[in-house]
């Protein structure tokens, strides 16, 4: 259950508490990327009186300033309502100096090489899962298309068969989501601290059992690309190796997963913004990253280190602040006409739904690339999609720092399609 500050502190203006659940709330649950918009057109900062009280902010410029300030705003990684993760998640929970040396460590996995690599990989598993659905004539998208590119994506990267890949799909997502659920449900915080640590311990489990077999035969796989990784000169301890690889894993699949989503419930509900793509009117790339312009679903959550004045309001060390990145993307300040998703948008790559500053995602490039195959290959097949009104409606659910579909139905004409004919 959602716990309200019943008092505000004495720096915070009356006029700017709102009682805004970013977690539970009916402007979340009802869509996710507009969600802080409402507010935010009346007061473009704004304190929420939810589970201890935090900053909301909602404009580009803004919020882009607190990204690219990492020296007064710090990452706060226990969440809310707070339950922070059982481990220290290097290099995103990190600052100044100790960040950059960390993530460094990360920059092989992600280099052009492995980029190049991942994509062949991406457009088979694509064409492959098309295979699958096309004939069907209807599917609920995301168990069946969008959550299984990332996570299998991921299961490539580790090296990993395929056949482990719902485990720990399902492992990550409860990581991530899990602890919401048990305060949705009725528990207590403790509880769903206690369910967050089982759910690392699994993890932990399934991850350590790679190090040593990588050890003895390594490969370009991420436990082996950390493997070689040094930071000031020494080897990574094996549990920096299962923390760094579980980070990758939760922070990359389900944020993949809800920007496939996203744009393809933004595109059943447009068929003119579909047939563009069907009839090859838009560039992939352009489209790509204006679909993900128009759907920032993160709320990035950071701490005041310094007192410090920003938009006009008074920002007291230790205060909590949330960027609403769907605010951000939407602002009218700095893309006209926002709420119109336009394929042409010259400017659509500025979005921050991947952050920006030390902290931008570094795996921003990965997840667009399956974005951008998905839209290529599925534009190719199946032409006609649609929200299927048979079937339930689309639902989301919060976590930690992020609001995602639930599903996505979709009905279409069937067709038989076999990739590479």
């Amino acid at each position: 259950m959602a716990t309200l500050t019943i008092d505000a502190p004495a720096h915070v203006p009356p006029e700017l508490v709102v009682p805004f659940d970013q977690l539970n709330g009916p402007e979340v649950m009802s869509f996710p990327p507009t969600a802080a918009i409402t507010i935010g057109q009346e007061r473009p900062v704004f304190y929420s009186s939810y589970y201890g009280g935090f900053w909301v902010f909602t404009r580009y410029e803004d919020i882009r300033a607190i990204y690219q300030d990492p020296d007064a705003f710090v990452q706060w990684s226990q969440g809310f309502p707070a339950n922070p993760f059982s481990k220290l998640y290097k290099p995103l929970y990190l600052n100044p100096p100790e960040h950059m040396p960390w993530r460094r460590v990360l920059t092989p996995i992600f280099s052009p090489r492995q980029i190049t690599r991942y994509e062949a990989f991406v457009r088979d598993l694509t064409r492959t899962q098309l295979a699958k659905i096309a004939p069907q004539g209807r599917c609920e998208f995301v168990s069946e298309f969008a959550d299984v590119i990332p996570g299998r994506m991921f299961c490539f990267q580790l090296g990993l068969p395929e056949a482990d890949y719902p485990r720990f799909s399902g492992l990550a997502h409860d990581l991530i989501f899990g602890p919401a659920k048990v305060l949705r449900e009725g528990g207590t915080p403790d509880d769903a601290r206690a369910f967050r640590v089982k759910v690392n311990a699994e993890i932990d489990e399934f991850i350590a059992k790679l190090i040593p077999e990588r050890r003895k035969q390594p490969g370009e796989d991420i436990v082996s690309f950390l493997l070689d990784g040094r930071v000031d000169g020494q080897p990574l301890a094996d549990e920096d190796i299962i923390t760094m690889t579980t980070l990758l894993f939760f922070a990359g699949t389900d944020s993949t997963r809800a920007a496939i989503t996203y744009a393809f419930l933004h595109l059943a509900q447009h068929p003119e913004l579909r047939d563009q793509l069907v009839r090859g009117e838009a560039d992939v790339k352009k489209a790509s990253e204006e679909l993900l312009r128009a759907h920032g679903f993160h709320m990035s959550s950071r701490q005041a280190v310094r007192d410090i004045e920003i938009a006009g309001v008074r920002i007291k060390k230790g205060d909590r602040i949330v960027m609403s990145t769907g605010a951000a993307n939407r602002d009218p300040a700095r893309f006209p006409d926002p709420t119109r998703v336009d394929f042409h948008r010259p400017d659509a790559h500025s979005h921050l739904t991947f952050g920006a500053g030390i902290h931008r995602c570094i795996g921003s490039h990965l997840a667009t690339l399956q974005l951008r195959v998905a839209l290529d290959e599925v534009h190719k097949v199946i032409t006609d999609y649609r929200i299927d009104e048979t079937a339930d409606p689309v639902t989301f659910v919060g976590g930690q720092g992020k609001t995602i579909p639930v599903n996505l139905p979709l009905a279409y004409t069937p067709v038989d399609y076999v990739p590479g004919q």
